[in-house]
């Protein structure tokens, strides 16, 4: 779960970043705003799913959140 969700959650993200592109891409489809609301749904799914392994699971959700927040 936590795999396809950051995945999910990092496409988007990827998307949004090279939206002047003219490829393809999510948001060819959907707004902007739309796939803010989506990274940021993944992203929850995806620490949802690692809150099992407690402090073992910190790196994991580091690299989810700054995979959220990425700039560039």
């Amino acid at each position: 779960d936590f795999g396809y969700n950051i995945g999910m959650a990092f496409q988007i993200m990827d998307d949004i970043l090279d939206i002047e592109e003219e490829r393809f891409n999510y948001l060819k489809v959907y707004s902007k705003e739309k796939g803010i609301k989506d990274v940021r749904k993944f992203t929850e799914l995806a620490l949802s799913s690692i809150k099992v392994l407690g402090e073992r699971g910190n790196l994991l959700k580091e690299f989810a959140i700054y995979l959220a927040r990425r700039e560039k």
